[in-house]
């Protein structure tokens, strides 16, 4: 069974740290879970067991949806800051932000779904 208050601590962690990038011009290349939407956490569970065992409920796919979206922003971040575009990267990064408040809700109401989480 899934912890959702890890998943949800997990994935403001992953904010947090593609907002760091951004705003430290010192930062190196952030680390693989920030661009990959297999290899973060949230993919990882989905691609293992969230599809599989929850593939019946339609927030499950829109989750999925939602989440390739999420890096594909946060790879244009990235490139945006690698060109040192750093006004549109942030700009980028306020709408990187309303589609991870769109992954949060789709976890609560999954959550609410699912029995003894």
């Amino acid at each position: 069974m899934i912890n959702f208050a890890l998943v949800k601590a997990n994935h403001a962690l992953w904010t947090m740290k593609l907002s760091a990038f951004l705003n430290n011009s010192a930062a190196s290349l952030p680390e693989t879970s920030l661009t990959s939407h297999q290899q973060c956490k949230l993919g990882q569970w989905l691609y293992k067991t969230g599809l599989s065992e929850y593939g019946h409920f339609s927030e499950i796919h829109a989750l999925e949806k939602v989440h390739c979206h999420l890096h594909e922003s946060a790879r244009h971040i990235i490139e945006l800051k690698q060109a040192n575009h750093l006004s549109e990267a942030q700009r980028e990064l306020v709408q990187m932000q309303q589609i991870s408040h769109e992954i949060m809700t789709l976890l609560e109401r999954l959550e609410r779904k699912l029995p003894n989480c």
